[in-house]
Order: structure tokens, then C-alpha cells, then sequence
């Protein structure tokens, strides 16, 4: 069975979704509008996800996905672990994982290793990462 993983990156102003397969190929790209959840809300969340979600769930078969959610608006645990209970109570039978947009921007830039970023779009955030782990943020 193929596994599929997709990835959201979520802003102020849009949201893009990858669909990959387990090799890491690109089998598939969708957009929306903004994925702020302190802005959209639960139900216009899951709207996001149903439109952004449903044409990569067909070109994956429906097959067990992995979701990956970089949402701007989800930096603290809290909203986290909210945005992953209502997507499980949406019906998603996969994995979820929820992080702030600025935090895979983060790990993304630097590939896990410390580092810092600075994000001035519709929200503006700086954020950075020591060899111990530990990261500040601002904005």
C-alpha cells in the first residue's frame, strides 16, 4: 500500500497543500484563501481543509494520508492540540501534526539545525532555535 503525506502551509493570506507520495514526489498541489485559524475560526478551517483537501484525497486513492498542518495562528500548544482534535472529529483517519507556519518555516530554512528567520507578509514574526532546542519568538 503507498502512503501519502500532506502538507499545508497555512498564512495570513493564502494556503498551499502538497500532496507526496512515499518516495517524496510531488503528485500534487492545491490553494486556497487564508489558513489563520485566530482569523478564519474552527468552521472556516475545516471549509479550507474540505475545498484544499478532497481533489488531493482522489489523486492519493483515499489511501491512509499523514497531514501536516503549518498554520499561522497555531503557535501555542493549545491551539495545537484544538486544531488537532477537530480535525480527527472531522473524520480524518490519518496522523495529524499542527505547528505554527513560522515554526516549519523555521526548520524548514535551517533543516532542524538552529538558526532564525524573519517572516514580514500579512503577519510579521521572528523566531529563532539554539543548539539545545530551545526557540524565542517575537510578533
Amino acid at each position: 500500500m503507498m502512503k501519502w503525506s500532506i502538507g499545508c502551509d497555512g498564512g495570513g493570506t493564502y494556503t498551499r497543500a502538497v500532496l507526496v507520495d512515499n518516495s517524496g514526489v510531488v503528485q500534487g498541489v492545491s490553494r486556497g484563501g487564508s489558513g489563520n485559524f485566530q482569523r478564519i475560526g474552527e468552521e472556516g478551517l475545516l471549509a479550507l481543509l474540505d475545498r484544499l483537501l478532497a481533489p488531493l484525497l482522489d489523486l492519493s486513492g483515499k489511501e491512509r494520508v499523514s497531514l501536516g498542518l503549518a498554520l499561522a495562528g497555531a503557535g501555542r500548544s493549545v491551539e495545537q492540540e484544538r486544531i488537532e482534535t477537530l480535525v480527527k472529529e472531522w473524520g480524518w483517519k490519518g496522523t495529524v501534526h499542527v505547528e505554527s507556519d513560522a515554526r516549519a518555516a523555521l526548520e524548514g530554512a535551517h533543516a532542524g539545525a538552529p538558526g532564525l528567520i524573519a517572516i514580514a507578509g500579512t503577519g510579521s514574526i521572528v523566531m529563532g532555535k539554539n543548539d539545545r532546542n530551545e526557540s524565542v519568538r517575537a510578533g
